[in-house]
């Protein structure tokens, strides 16, 4: 007699007369649909979203109006060299670069972590 757990299940079943329908080469079995509510912070944390992507459309309705640009080197500038770029793809614009120099540095210090950590693993 096996002690083994998955024996004991598996003879559970064959007592009860159930069997498992064949599984497919390659998919996994389907999950059951939750039965259990999203926990608050989850909820919560949509709220926010939701209100924060209300806020980013009420400023970028805001902010249609078109700015010139004055560089530093005294030029002005723009995609619209007469008008100026309208404030929202400007702000847009300063997001997504201060993200992605901000994304640069935190790979470069996981980089930097990353051989740290194999010079020690190297070195025991």
């Amino acid at each position: 007699m096996a002690s083994g757990r998955d024996d004991e299940t598996g003879d559970a079943d064959q007592r009860a007369g159930a069997e498992r329908p064949p599984q497919q080469e390659g998919r996994p079995e389907p999950r059951p649909a939750p039965t259990e509510p999203a926990p608050l912070s989850q909820t919560v944390g949509r709220v926010v979203l939701g209100v924060l992507a209300l806020l980013f459309m009420l400023l970028s309705l805001d902010n249609l109006h078109p700015v010139p640009i004055e560089w530093l080197w005294g030029g002005r500038g723009g995609a619209f060299p007469g008008e100026g770029i309208p404030l929202i793809v400007l702000l847009l614009g300063s997001f997504v670069f201060g993200m992605a120099v901000g994304a640069g540095f935190a790979w470069r210090r996981g980089r930097i972590r990353r051989a740290r950590w194999e010079r020690e693993q190297a070195g025991r």
